[in-house]
């Protein structure tokens, strides 16, 4: 039934709900918004009930019409919403099944006014072929609306009018449109359904799925430079998007958040390593972009990658495709070295740094650096491997470990610092030389035959007693406004690196020579420990001894070197901050014993087992003789396996590299014998320079 104007349309309404037995369900249509909510008022003021399919919705879940034909048979008035603009939402084909299957309903006790929107075709369609379906609809007529476009997306950052955060919200907001709405010509819907559910939709429909496409619109140059979509994760896009509403290109966002690109190269590690992944990841993406002509080693780690992940690695690893003839290599090295040191700690990457330099065998030494353990290991091993030339060694070293090659410095032994007596000057150059060869079988993990030679001539020769003990030098520098610093286990193999950082740090250096007490143990060489203000650093002797890590058993190259560095670095940084602090005038430095590493690697295949009597101690490099075993210690004496042995106050200390005990591999370095790196010590005093 047609109705021409608005009156009429609810005279027909109210004859309906007025008749006894009304057996179906009257629809009544409106072609715009205006009569479809006048209709509602007038309904309202009908005093019947109303059913809204949103309320059959839960949440982002499709209606359950069953419940809701069901309520609709009950006995009383109602007036039903949202039917026609949910199935409007699948197409035409749904929106004829619905109205058949309205016009058929025969089920209700009372009686039930389905208003529906803008169906007035489908309803004539349906009434051609059924003329008693004209009995249960009106068609008021009116002007026909435009329906409003509805967007459909995955975040609401791309919403646009209204938004709807769930399908029962956007179901009520059809229902309600626009009279409660505003005055919005767009209904946005935040959906997880399938879209597929409402392609065939009668509404206008624009579904937003795609961070990444709505970031392009916002900054089309990501695609002049092909920036392509799997450059990033969904998340990520999403994350340049809602960045782009506050800014007018790509160009004010990189310039707003990192500046200008000439920076990226100081600015890179503190990103790396202190901003979340989302913004390293921008910062990669503003690199493809704007970090170009550079020719420096991130524009070479930077070309071809496709993830921010992928960056991260060439940083590490892209160095070992360029050959060290390269022009480049001196400059792409360098580069690397501060940009990794300064990069979190990657345990994966450091594992393939390793694995890349085993491909280039001993030329990875050059490639290798002080960024990792790892790397620390793979040069000692590489060194230990292959043929290199002190000098080869010592290049190497002060390429790819400066610290190291600070270690190999040859301490110069003069007549200031080492005082002897005339007819024994040459000693000093036997010093140098011996720990010069010391230092460098050390490192490369291997012993000379003809430097084990030597050892048994200045075993046999005692030579270390040419040298002052400690007593008779320490107690001329007591002083007013001096600090002591008891370094357990600083050997003079040091000296050289320790006067290369007092230079670095601004203290003048000077340096004692002397010899430590029989044993050369901690116990037997603390005898000025009362007599003066000392603080305790035993870091060192802690890595010689109860480092389990660096014991030869578990790790077979001298690896504990680079800590030992460490250690003195870190404790000379602390006495340079004293002096500037203005709190001490003068730093001393005592040491109770040196150590061996030698004695370690020359007996780490078998240990020298001693068969002495159960009364005498016995310790790896000493034995203890009670006063009253005279005849022990001549028959020690005369043994031929100590013969070079040192006796004396109810000791027998070894002078070369044997041992007395032991029946598993020894630590990673001993001492307690007569060797020299063992007995002779230095005294440094250390003095602000001006």
């Amino acid at each position: 039934m047609r109705c021409k104007n608005f009156d009429a349309c609810v005279k027909h309404i109210n004859f309906y709900l007025r008749t006894e037995n009304a057996v179906a369900p009257l629809i009544v249509n409106a072609q715009n918004f205006d009569d479809y909510h006048l209709l509602v008022e007038k309904l309202h003021e009908a005093n019947i009930s109303f059913i809204h399919l949103s309320d059959y919705s839960d949440a982002d879940n499709l209606p359950k019409l069953e419940n809701l034909f069901k309520d609709m048979s009950r006995n009383g008035n109602f007036a039903i919403l949202g039917l026609s603009q949910f199935f409007m939402l699948q197409g035409e084909q749904e929106i004829e099944k619905l109205i058949a299957e309205l016009l058929n309903f025969r089920h209700i006790e009372g009686h039930a006014v389905i208003l529906t929107l803008l169906c007035e075709d489908y309803l004539k369609k349906y009434t051609l072929i059924n003329k008693r379906a004209e009995n249960w609809t009106i068609l008021l007529e009116g002007s026909k609306a435009h329906l409003p476009e509805l967007v459909f997306v995955k975040y609401q950052e791309f919403a646009e009018g209204l938004f709807c955060e769930n399908l029962q919200k956007f179901l009520r907001s059809l229902e309600a449109f626009p009279r409660e709405c505003g005055n919005f010509n767009k209904l946005t819907l935040q959906t997880k359904l399938p879209h597929a559910l409402f392609t065939n939709s009668i509404f206008p429909i624009r579904f937003v799925s795609s961070p990444y496409d709505e970031a392009v619109k916002k900054f089309p140059e990501l695609i002049l430079h092909k920036i392509g979509q799997g450059l990033g994760t969904e998340e990520q896009w999403l994350y340049l998007f809602r960045l782009s509403l506050k800014y007018a290109d790509f160009s004010e966002l990189v310039s707003n958040r990192f500046g200008p690109p000439d920076n990226f190269s100081m600015i890179m590690p503190v990103i790396f390593s202190q901003c979340p992944n989302r913004e390293k990841w921008l910062f990669w993406l503003s690199l493809k972009l704007t970090y170009v002509g550079k020719n420096d080693y991130i524009e070479f780690a930077l070309n071809g990658t496709q993830s921010y992940s992928q960056f991260i690695h060439n940083l590490y690893c892209v160095i070992f495709k360029v050959p060290i003839r390269d022009a480049r290599f001196m400059n792409f090295y360098s580069e690397r070295r501060t940009i990794i040191q300064n990069l979190p700690e990657d345990f994966s990457e450091q594992e393939e740094i390793v694995n890349c330099a085993r491909n280039l065998g001993q030329f990875a030494v050059y490639y290798l650096t002080d960024y990792c353990e790892e790397e620390e290991y793979e040069f000692l091993k590489l060194i230990s491997e292959h043929e290199f030339s002190d000098s080869q060694l010592y290049e190497a070293a002060k390429h790819s470990f400066p610290e190291l090659s600070f270690y190999m410095h040859d301490f110069t032994f003069d007549e200031v610092n080492t005082v002897l007596r005339d007819k024994d000057a040459n000693f000093r150059e036997v010093l140098k030389k011996y720990f010069h060869d010391y230092k460098l079988q050390k490192i490369r993990n291997k012993l000379n035959a003809e430097f084990l030679s030597g050892i048994e001539v200045l075993a046999a020769e005692k030579t270390f007693y040419k040298l002052q003990p400690r007593s008779s030098l320490l107690y001329k520098f007591k002083a007013e406004k001096t600090q002591t610093y008891f370094f357990d286990a600083l050997g003079v193999e040091y000296l050289g690196y320790i006067q290369v950082k007092c230079e670095e740090y601004g203290m003048n250096c000077e340096v004692k020579i002397c010899r430590c007490n029989l044993p050369s143990t901690t116990y037997y060489n603390k005898e000025f420990a009362n007599d003066f203000s000392v603080k305790s650093i035993s870091a060192l002797d802690d890595v010689k001894h109860h480092g389990v890590k660096f014991n030869y058993s578990t790790c077979e190259y001298p690896l504990h070197i680079f800590h030992e560095l460490r250690i003195i670095d870190r404790e000379l940084r602390k006495i340079s901050a004293e002096f500037s602090r203005a709190k001490i005038d003068r730093a001393l430095i005592v040491s109770d014993h040196g150590a061996s590493r030698l004695v370690t690697l020359h007996n780490h295949e078998k240990i020298h087992r001693a068969k002495l009597p159960k009364c005498a101690s016995v310790h790896t490099r000493f034995a203890s003789i009670p006063q009253s075993q005279d005849s022990l210690s001549m028959n020690l004496r005369n043994s031929q396996k100590f013969r070079h042995a040192v006796f004396g106050s109810g000791f027998m200390v070894i002078a070369d590299y044997s041992v007395t005990r032991g029946s598993s591999l020894m630590a990673c370095e001993t001492h307690g014998g007569a060797s020299l790196e063992e007995t002779i010590i230095p005294i440094i005093i250390l003095t602000k320079k001006d």
